[in-house]
């Protein structure tokens, strides 16, 4: 895992390729990399899981939240499915025609939520 800060991308490069020639897999903390370019690119496109925040303290606030990009189209899959709380389709695909449900949903994966209400 790599964490980058304030916007500066350290050695990044050079981890990125480190983990390419051994076959690891790269995560980058990209919560402060917000905008960041590396090599003419934003960052982000050279790590298979990059998290970006979107924190009132962070280099892109908003009000809250986050996002997680990733390269392989499986993987986003997964965690979408976790997120849903197992469910096999998002609210979108769910429904249609003003909200009534569209057809059926099923469990594939145990999901969860875990949101904190302070």
């Amino acid at each position: 895992m790599f964490v980058g800060m304030g916007g500066n991308s350290g050695k990044l490069d050079e981890i990125a390729k480190l983990c390419r020639e051994k076959g690891l897999a790269l995560i980058l903390d990209a919560a402060h990399m917000s905008g960041t370019r590396l090599n003419g690119k934003q960052v982000g496109s050279e790590a298979d899981v990059a998290v970006f925040s979107f924190h009132a303290v962070k280099n892109l606030p908003t009000a809250d939240g986050g996002m997680v990009c990733f390269s392989r189209p499986e993987d986003d899959q997964l965690v979408r499915k976790l997120t849903w709380l197992g469910i096999n389709k998002d609210t979108y695909s769910r429904t249609v025609d003003g909200g009534l449900i569209n057809g059926s949903m099923k469990w594939k994966k145990l999901g969860s939520n875990t949101m904190v209400i302070p």
